[in-house]
């Protein structure tokens, strides 16, 4: 798709060509619908999917949220046949013992954003997970180094929440001229301690190329004393142009909507059922940061794969009435259609 931004000066680095010759060299094309998708980001797309373990993302223009799951099994185990012959159903895995190493891990739920790149700033481009605004949720530790973060579902649109909120220090500490801050207390009386905003336009992290693509982000930090986790906290994204580019007027109106909860975030410990209200989509989320994830069971939710068990549909928000209809059931004989049930070859 010819993504470069993240090598070298944002271009392929020559080490780079011997991986590339096998995408050149296959006769495999990936459908123009989904290389539409992976170029143009000017739609919103929500999707999550659940298998072994669970994700999800929430992707705008100018801003990405990461949902990273959960701790999963080891991938292998070592499989038992209680009958002689390898007789179909008497088959079991064992997982007992397996090495950590072949666990699946589970992230941090992040939002990353489409920012400056300016080497003036801070730093050529900032691309780990340290780098952003994100929650680790329940941390194991597996020994060797091997760290997984679980607990870590809450997502919904641009809505997220979990434990352990973690605030990079560029956001509250911008070297420059002077000492400026992205993340600052609501200028509204009412607002409960805890709860801070950022606006794009006058951060210059998350500063965008123009006025039309900036966003305001709303964070809520919840203490939590004799815990094994200092804080939990949630945070909503909002387009700024929905709130004519003015920061306060977001800030009175979710603290006005949302008055009625305040009591509630600022006795939680994140482990209880809470409410948030989204002006921004006119709705409530039901939360609890602990573990949360919206009641999606399904194998692929969102906007561009759709399905469960073995038969699933990829759409293309922008190409209205048509879609890919793939079929496992048969696993060794899969079939790939499109929207008039023409056969798609597999190469």
């Amino acid at each position: 798709t010819g993504s470069t931004q993240h090598g070298p000066n944002e271009h392929a680095h020559p080490r780079s060509v011997d991986v590339m010759l096998w995408y050149a060299t296959s006769d495999y094309l990936p459908h123009e619908m989904i290389l539409d998708l992976a170029v143009d980001k000017s739609s919103m797309i929500e999707q999550s999917f659940k298998h072994g373990g669970y994700e999800a993302y929430t992707s705008s223009p100018e801003w990405l949220l990461t949902a990273g799951g959960d701790s999963t099994r080891a991938a292998q185990g070592l499989r038992i046949n209680v009958l002689p012959f390898g007789v179909l159903g008497a088959q079991f895995n064992i997982y007992w013992g397996a090495p950590s190493n072949d666990r699946g891990v589970g992230v941090p739920t992040t939002l990353m954003v489409y920012g400056t790149t300016s080497k003036s700033i801070l730093r050529e481009r900032r691309d780990t997970v340290k780098d952003f605004l994100r929650f680790e949720g329940n941390i194991e530790d597996w020994g060797d180094g091997q760290r997984s973060y679980s607990n870590n579902r809450c997502l919904n649109g641009n809505f997220a929440c979990g434990l352990r909120l973690e605030i990079p220090s560029t956001l509250t500490e911008i070297p420059g001229d002077l000492l400026t801050s992205c993340l600052n207390p609501a200028s509204n009386r009412d607002a409960p301690a805890g709860l801070k905003f950022i606006s794009s336009a006058s951060c210059r992290e998350y500063r965008q190329p123009t006025a039309d693509n900036d966003f305001f982000v709303a964070v809520f930090e919840g203490k939590c004393k004799g815990c094994p986790y200092k804080n939990w906290g949630f945070l909503e994204i909002v387009e700024a142009k929905s709130f004519s580019h003015s920061l306060a007027l977001y800030q009175d109106t979710l603290i006005a909507a949302n008055k009625p909860y305040f009591a509630d975030w600022t006795k939680s410990d994140g482990t209880d059922k809470l409410t948030f209200f989204s002006t921004s989509r006119e709705q409530s989320f039901q939360f609890k940061p602990s573990n949360e994830n919206f009641g999606r069971d399904c194998r692929a939710c969102g906007t561009v794969i759709e399905g469960d068990d073995a038969k699933f549909q990829i759409k293309n928000p922008r190409r209205s009435g048509k879609w890919i209809s793939i079929d496992y059931s048969d696993d060794m004989n899969p079939h790939r259609t499109d929207e008039k049930g023409v056969n798609l070859a597999i190469r």
